[in-house]
C-alpha cells in the first residue's frame, strides 16, 4: 500500500514568514520539505509539496493560498498533511500542533515531534504537542489543520530568532526526524541516522548518460570536488547536495517528463551532463 503524504513548506510568494539570524522562514521550511520528500521511501509513500520554489500561484496574496493548499490535499486524497514552519518570538525549541479533536492528528504530531527531537537533539518548546486553538480560537485556528480532511499537523522546527536554535538548525537532520515521524506513524521501518533507506541504490557513480528513473526514485551522483549539480526543472528532477562531491537526484515528475541535469565547475558555465526521464 502506498500512503499519500502532502508536505506544506510554510509561507512563500511575497511572504517570507518569520526572519532572524540572517534566515527567512519560507526558505528554511522549503529546504527541509524538499529533503523530507527525498527521504520518504518510494515503496511506501507518494509525496507532493504545496510549493517547490519561493513562488506560489498568487505571490501577491499569500494568505489566500492557505485554502488552496488544504483544497489541493483534499482533492488529491492525501493520507496525511504535514506543514513545516520555523517559530519566532523569543523562545527556543521545537513544537508540533495538532487538531483540537486530537485523534490521529495527535498521534501523527507526537510521532513527528519525538523523532525530530531524537534526530536533532533539540528540546521541546513547552508542551511538545499542542492543539491549535491558539489565539483564543474556539476550534482549530490554523487553516491547514481546520480545512483539511485528513490527519494534519503543523511542525515548528525551532526558533528562527534564536541564535542557539539556528546554530544547530540543519535541514538534513530535521528532514530525517520528520520523515522518521511519518514512518513511525504508518509503522514503516525507520530510516538510518545517515538518512539512507533501503530504496536508495548502494552504488555511487558518475554518469554522462541519460537516466530512466521511476517517480520518487533516487540516484546518487559523484561529482568533482567543488562542482555544482543542478536541475533544468526542479519540478521534474530535484537535485539535493549530500556532501561537497555527492548529490542525490530525485525523480519527482510524472511519467513521460524529462529534465536536464547540469554540472557547473568553478569559473565555468553550466553544462548539461545527462537527462533524467521519468518512466
Amino acid at each position: 500500500m502506498s500512503y499519500k503524504v502532502y508536505l506544506d513548506p510554510g509561507h512563500g510568494g511575497i511572504d517570507p514568514g518569520a526572519e532572524g539570524c540572517g534566515k527567512k522562514e519560507s526558505a528554511c521550511a522549503l529546504a527541509v520539505a524538499r529533503k523530507v520528500m527525498a527521504l520518504l521511501p518510494g515503496r511506501y509513500f507518494e509525496a507532493r509539496m504545496s510549493r517547490n520554489s519561493q513562488n506560489i500561484p498568487d505571490n501577491n496574496h499569500p494568505n489566500s493560498d492557505l485554502n488552496r493548499r488544504a483544497r489541493e490535499a483534499n482533492n488529491w486524497g492525501a493520507t496525511i498533511f504535514v506543514s513545516i514552519h520555523l517559530n519566532a518570538g523569543g523562545g527556543t525549541g521545537a513544537e508540533t500542533y495538532c487538531a483540537v479533536c486530537g485523534g490521529q492528528s495527535r498521534v501523527l504530531a507526537r510521532d513527528i515531534q519525538s523523532q525530530v527531537q531524537a534526530a536533532t537533539g533539540i528540546k521541546a518548546h513547552g508542551d511538545p504537542v499542542k492543539t491549535d486553538n491558539i489565539r483564543g480560537a474556539a476550534g482549530d485556528y490554523l487553516c491547514v489543520i481546520r480545512e483539511t480532511a485528513m490527519p494534519a499537523v503543523l511542525h515548528e522546527c525551532c526558533f528562527i530568532d534564536s541564535a542557539a536554535d539556528m546554530a544547530r538548525f540543519n535541514p538534513d537532520r530535521w528532514a530525517l526526524g520528520i520523515a522518521n515521524g511519518i514512518c513511525k506513524y504508518f509503522g514503516v521501518p525507520l530510516l538510518s541516522s545517515r538518512g539512507a533507506s533501503a530504496t536508495y541504490p548502494e552504488k555511487i557513480c558518475d554518469t554522462t548518460k541519460d537516466m530512466d528513473m521511476s517517480r520518487l526514485s533516487v540516484y546518487q551522483v559523484r561529482t568533482f570536488h567543488g562542482a555544482q549539480l543542478s536541475s533544468g526543472n526542479s519540478q521534474i528532477a530535484l537535485v539535493i547536495p549530500r556532501t561537497s562531491d555527492l548529490w542525490f537526484v530525485v525523480a519527482v515528475g510524472n511519467s513521460g517528463q524529462s529534465a536536464g541535469i547540469y554540472t557547473t565547475l568553478p569559473g565555468k558555465k553550466a553544462v548539461k551532463t545527462f537527462t533524467v526521464k521519468i518512466k
